[in-house]
Formats: C-alpha cells, structure tokens, sequence
C-alpha cells in the first residue's frame, strides 16, 4: 500500500485478524476481488467511519507579520502555551523573541531589547479572550538612575528599555568599572558586580525610588570551593572570586616586589657608602703622607739653613781672631 499510496493506509493485526484503515479520511476502507491461493479465508467486515481529527485553531495572532495557530487547548497549562508559541516564532525568526508565560499571561518581547513587537490579527477560537496589555517599558531620564564604581564617574542611565536585557546592556555597556550584570528570572532581582563598590543613586535609583535597588554590598573572598557555574549570576560570582584572586596574587606581587627593591638600594648604598669610606680613608692617608713629608723638608731646610748659619759665624769669628793677632 505505501507504494502506491505512502501514507495513506494503516494496517495493523490482532491475533488473525487484519485492518486496513485510511490514514486521515473518515471513510471505510473498502477490500473487494480478494484472489489467490487462501483468498477464500478472507472476508470483509463491514468498514467503520472514523472520528474526524481535530484540526480546529483554538487561537491565532500574528507577531509582527509572523503567523502563530495554536491547534492545542492549554487550559492551565501556560509553559507549554509559551513552549509552542516560542517554537513556531523561532521557526519564523529564530532568536528574535523571547516568550515566557505563567498564570497573570504571556510576554512577548524582542530578545534585543527594542521596542514591543506588535501582536494583532487575533482569530479562532481564542479571539475574543486573547488580548493584548498595553506596552510595558522602562524609561529613565537623566538624573533618575546613576551607577558608579568604585571612584570612579557616576554614569546616568537614561532612555526607552523594553527588557531587563536592555538596562543590563546599558549598565555593563556605558559604566568603567562594571564585570557583569545579571537578572535572577525567578525573583527578578538585578545584580550589579564590580571589585569596588557601586553606588546607585538617581531619584528612581535608590532605596526609596520606584526601581528600588539596595546598597547590599556582597564581598568576595576569591574562595572556589562552592563555587557555582549553573546559572548566569553564579558563573558571573565565580568569575569576581577568580578575578579577585587574581588580584590578591597581583598584590603580593607587587609588595614583594616593592620589597626586593628596596633591599636590591639598601645593598647598593652600602656599596656606594663602602666605596665613599674607602676613597676618604685614601685621601686622608694621603693627606697625612704630605703634611708628613711638608713637615720633614721643613725640618731639614731649617736645619741645614741653621748649619750653614752656623759654619758662617765660626767662619766670621776666625776671620776676626785673625785681624786681632795681626794688629798686635
């Protein structure tokens, strides 16, 4: 039968007895001129109409241009409403949208953080409770939500955002200082990670403003012995410890390096003082040796002038003796 027709009939068997059904038609199947050797066992049942399948679209819409035709009823059953919607989107437009869904409804965002997509054409069965909410986005002005690291400049976060996505693009993307920004899916909580401390401030920023972000300030100790890489935030929190630790060996580097070079100019002062020490004592030795050797010549001339003085008187006194004995 696939042969001639694929997929058009089913035969199935139980026990002797054989049925051959259409595989979509409500029809009965109808078996005539049976030949051959044991055709006379074979009998035809009167053909049972089948149950017509269900085909009907419970609801309909389009998502910017995309067709959605929901064929399945999801009556208390909202991930699997966003599960099929997600898929034949991804089928028109893989990863462009976003689908989630729980008991308040289904969201529909652009994964790029652009405006809402626009959802009409509502048809089915579904049309007349399907609606849609009015568009949900974030817009900041200046002023109303700054982020700053550390010492660093306080950045004002400002424009249209859609998604979380869009303000954590904005955060990581415009702020000196920013490692990561992540959003907890199940409590919605936005965290902010940095290796000095963020400051949110902004009239919409802190504590008491309508994004109520709150100084909690999560030290992290560089430990990986429960680290975790399951989920975004975890792997981001794994990665401040890894850079932390980085860090801390940097550090040491650097004081033990500090310390080595002073040690590398205390030796060579010694070495410069040890030289310095060695051409003074030279120079006061030879200092010495010439106030020495002035002294011994001035010694010597002194005496030999004294000589010479001498030897002239004794000299002087015979000439005089001399006179003395001629004039008597």
């Amino acid at each position: 039968l696939d042969a001639t027709q694929p997929g058009g009939y089913v035969v199935t068997q139980n026990g002797s007895q054989v049925t051959i059904a259409h595989a979509s038609a409500t029809a009965a199947v109808a078996i005539a001129n049976a030949a051959g050797a044991g055709s006379g066992a074979w009998s035809t049942a009167t053909g049972v109409p089948g149950t017509p399948a269900s085909t009907s679209t419970h609801a309909g819409f389009d998502v910017d241009g995309h067709t959605v035709a929901l064929a399945t009823d999801y009556s208390g059953n909202p991930g699997g409403l966003a599960a099929d919607i997600q898929s034949q989107l991804d089928h028109a437009a893989a990863g462009v949208y976003a689908v989630t869904g729980d008991a308040a409804g289904i969201s529909i965002r652009r994964t790029n953080g652009s405006a809402l997509p626009d959802v009409d054409d509502f048809t089915g069965i579904g049309a007349a409770v399907f609606a849609r909410n009015a568009s949900a986005h974030l817009t900041l002005a200046a002023g109303e939500l700054s982020v700053q690291v550390g010492t660093g400049p306080a950045i004002d976060i400002t424009g249209d955002f859609y998604s979380p996505e869009a303000l954590v693009a904005a955060i990581q993307g415009h702020v000196p200082g920013v490692i990561s920004v992540h959003v907890d899916q199940g409590s919605g909580r936005m965290s902010i990670d940095a290796r000095q401390t963020v400051t949110v401030g902004g009239t919409q920023g802190g504590a008491g403003g309508s994004l109520g972000f709150a100084p909690s300030v999560n030290p992290a100790t560089g430990s990986l012995d429960d680290a975790d890489i399951g989920t975004q935030g975890s792997a981001a929190a794994a990665v401040e410890r890894i850079d932390v630790a980085i860090d801390a060996l940097t550090g040491r580097r650097s004081f033990f390096g500090s310390m080595q070079s002073r040690f590398d100019r205390i030796v060579e002062t010694q070495q410069s003082e040890g030289a310095l020490a060695q051409q003074a004592r030279g120079r006061i030795v030879d200092a010495d040796y010439a106030g020495e050797a002035a002294a011994l010549s001035r010694s010597t001339i002194l005496q030999q002038a004294g000589l010479a003085m001498v030897a002239a008187a004794n000299a002087d006194a015979g000439q005089v003796l001399a006179l003395l004995r001629r004039a008597t």
